[in-house]
């Protein structure tokens, strides 16, 4: 039987300024870091479920942001 890879990214609270911190917390840097490290392992992804907070500031150039990092899942986000 295959194995399927679920990948679940939660409460990302970016903001449109790529620089905004969330106390303290350089969450656009991270989460890029985070989907650079996910994409060196080799790792096949089957499906990636994001819950929570996609953004903190609401805006929709926040979410186009969100869409432009998830960009090589597109397919396959829940």
């Amino acid at each position: 039987m295959p194995i399927t890879r679920i990948l679940q990214l939660t409460d990302l609270h970016l903001f449109a300024s790529p620089d905004e911190l969330l106390k303290g917390i350089p969450t656009r840097e991270l989460l890029a870091s985070v989907i650079a490290h996910i994409q060196q392992s080799g790792e096949s992804i089957d499906h990636v479920v994001v819950t929570g907070d996609h953004t903190h500031d609401e805006l929709p150039e926040t979410y186009r942001v969100v869409r432009h990092l998830l960009a090589p899942w597109i397919d396959r986000l829940w």
